[in-house]
């Protein structure tokens, strides 16, 4: 394979394509923002659960896998929705909902 032919993959597959030939549709920005919102959202979450499965570490004899799953469970929703909920507050922060670039 010659430097042409490389550029000309790297060029139509690159990174500013999203992977995908030129002729292609990209996404648009508020799609990429509600995928930004929803990793935020599933990031948050799993970091929820972490902690909920931590505190069986802190009080095992309250928070554990056997007699007392129904409270490691409900702990680690909790978190998990508090997280989600911070996670998503956060995204939104940095990145606002995108406006239209075409009106005034």
């Amino acid at each position: 394979m010659n430097i042409i032919t490389l550029y000309a993959c790297l060029k139509t597959y690159g990174p500013e394509t999203n992977g995908k030939p030129e002729g292609e549709m990209r996404a648009s920005r508020v799609e990429i923002w509600l995928k930004g919102l929803v990793a935020a959202g599933i990031s948050g979450a799993a970091g929820g659960v972490m902690t909920g499965l931590a505190a069986a570490g802190i009080d095992p004899g309250h928070f554990n896998l056997q007699a007392g799953m129904g409270a490691t469970v409900r702990i680690g929703a909790a978190a998990a929705l508090i997280n989600a909920v911070i996670g998503v507050a956060a995204y939104l922060q940095k990145s606002p909902l995108p406006g239209d670039e075409g009106k005034t």
